[in-house]
């Protein structure tokens, strides 16, 4: 199983969101709808948004490959800043891939956010179920 977990008494410097959405979905509107949740939710949780990263493209591309704004938003995290999502599938179904991502995460500090899990605890038990404590 692969986890993700974040204390609850970090203090977050600063949210990066990241929005994405696959070619043929109706792309304008599902963006706009995403970033306005990203939005709401770093206001919501006291998080001072800096900015919200997108792309069209399927999750199914290598990070290395095409997905230049991912790579943008995660080499714009610091300790203890947040990377905020919808939902962790916006970042990858590939449990290869979130396993890199939880590595990052314990390298550089920096703790990821859902609209499905606590403010600061995300808790991944497959490569995209996301469940709250």
């Amino acid at each position: 199983m692969l986890y993700f977990q974040a204390s609850r008494e970090r203090k977050i410097v600063k949210a990066i969101g990241y929005a994405r959405v696959v070619p043929g979905e109706n792309t304008t509107d599902a963006l706009t709808h995403q970033k306005a949740r990203i939005t709401e939710y770093c206001r919501a949780n006291g998080l001072k948004l800096e900015r919200i990263y997108e792309e069209i493209v399927s999750s199914e591309i290598d990070l290395n490959e095409g997905r230049p704004q991912l790579v943008l938003a995660l080499n714009s995290l610091e300790t203890e800043d947040a990377l905020v999502v919808v939902r962790t599938d916006r970042l990858s179904q590939n449990r290869q891939f979130l396993t890199e991502l939880k590595n990052l995460m314990e390298k550089t500090g920096f703790v990821v956010h859902t609209m499905q899990g606590p403010t600061d605890l995300t808790k991944v038990k497959s490569s995209i179920e996301v469940t709250s404590m």
